[in-house]
């Protein structure tokens, strides 16, 4: 299973152009897409090595072009959690100046917070004494704020509001397995009804299948009920038989693993017979 991080950067990789037009419409508009935006995640790793930093965030920079000819620099911050404590506006404000400090370039922060409540304030960095004064006022979005915007969503074919939807209807449905199965169902349905080209609809069901994540009996059910779908649909390439494959892989290769370290451990306290316990 993919974790939090390398889902959401993988969508990003492939979405860019379509995250900033759902998200940040204003931004979409500045850009000259006409130049490929260029990606500075090894610059960023380097930038962020040491900074404070939870397993819960991901950080894209990018680097595009705008209307007017200039060169523009994005940092990209997606709160996975989206609970952002009293120090996260100062986190990201030491982001910002640390790529200011490496290449001397003005940095646009926008955030994204994917579990953040309706209660949640999005406030900025304010520092003041003996009259200084420092203010750093980022962009955010709130992906709980478009609870209400459902039937929106659906008709919209950026695929960036099926991922919203499926973030918010993930959280109705709470931890009931029932509950997450018929959501799943259901999103898949308006994924493959969109008519999405395949490398599209495998992207998105990987970041589905990393949201709404199924018990493994459970899971089967699915992967049958997603199978009898696309033969119904009589969709022109395989995705499930691919996708069934990998995941029974991914069970086998865990408890192979386990199984090893397991038997790693039993061999060290207790030599060969220690061995004898597995059998």
């Amino acid at each position: 299973m993919a974790d939090d991080d390398s889902v959401w950067k993988e969508i990003l990789d492939a979405y860019l152009e379509e995250f900033l037009r759902f998200f940040f419409p204003h931004v979409y508009r500045d850009i000259d897409w006409s130049h490929k935006p260029i990606f500075l995640d090894k610059e960023l790793q380097a930038i962020l090595r040491g900074a404070p930093k939870g397993r819960q965030y991901v950080d894209k920079l990018v680097k595009v072009r705008l209307r007017t000819g200039e060169k523009a620099w994005i940092l990209i911050h997606v709160e996975i959690e989206g609970r952002a404590g009293p120090r996260f506006p100062r986190r990201l404000l030491s982001y910002n100046e640390s790529i200011y400090r490496r290449y001397g370039e003005e940095v646009v922060s926008l955030v994204v917070f994917t579990h953040a409540g309706a209660r949640f304030r999005v406030k900025p960095y304010v520092f003041e004494r003996w009259g200084n004064r420092k203010l750093f006022q980022f962009t955010a979005v709130r992906i709980s704020s478009y609870r209400g915007r459902e039937r929106e969503l659906e008709r919209s074919r950026n695929p960036f509001a099926l991922l919203v939807l499926a973030h918010l209807k993930r959280q109705e449905a709470g931890k009931n397995p029932e509950r997450q199965l018929s959501v799943k169902k259901e999103l898949v349905r308006l994924l493959y009804e969109r008519g999405y080209k395949r490398g599209d609809i495998m992207h998105l069901l990987k970041f589905l299948d990393w949201l709404v994540r199924l018990p493994p009996e459970v899971e089967d059910r699915f992967e049958d009920w997603v199978s009898d779908l696309e033969r119904r649909k009589a969709m022109p390439y395989v995705t499930s038989f691919e996708r069934i494959g990998m995941r029974r892989g991914q069970r086998v290769g865990r408890a192979e693993g386990l199984e090893k370290a397991i038997g790693a451990v039993l061999r060290s306290r207790f030599g060969r017979r220690g061995l004898q316990l597995l059998s």
